[in-house]
């Protein structure tokens, strides 16, 4: 698969937090129109890798979660390291959504 924009990664990070709920095919559409030129397969892998995304922040969350805090929290270096590509508020943004999503 070719190397996807950070842009259209963060659109359908922020795609599945705005609206998870899709289907596939409308996940697609809406995808399409906020930001063009795409092939199918690379909107598929868009929207692959931000679940994956939003999953190892959720994962790093709920590891810090269960050792109460004691730790620092999980870095946007981190991430980036495991899911890199993305923009560099996205990752941020995935800690905090995933720090009050472990916590419940």
């Amino acid at each position: 698969m070719s190397v996807l924009l950070p842009e259209l990664l963060s659109a359908a990070l922020h795609l599945m937090w705005d609206r998870g709920a899709l289907s596939e095919e409308d996940a697609m559409r809406v995808l399409e129109v906020r930001v063009r030129g795409f092939s199918r397969e690379q909107y598929a892998e868009a929207r692959r890798l931000a679940a994956v995304l939003n999953g190892a922040a959720f994962e790093l969350a709920d590891a810090w979660h269960a050792f109460k805090g004691r730790e620092p929290g999980p870095t946007t270096e981190e991430l980036a390291c495991l899911c890199p590509g993305f923009l560099p508020g996205d990752y941020a943004e995935a800690i905090s959504n995933n720090l009050l999503w472990a916590a419940k």
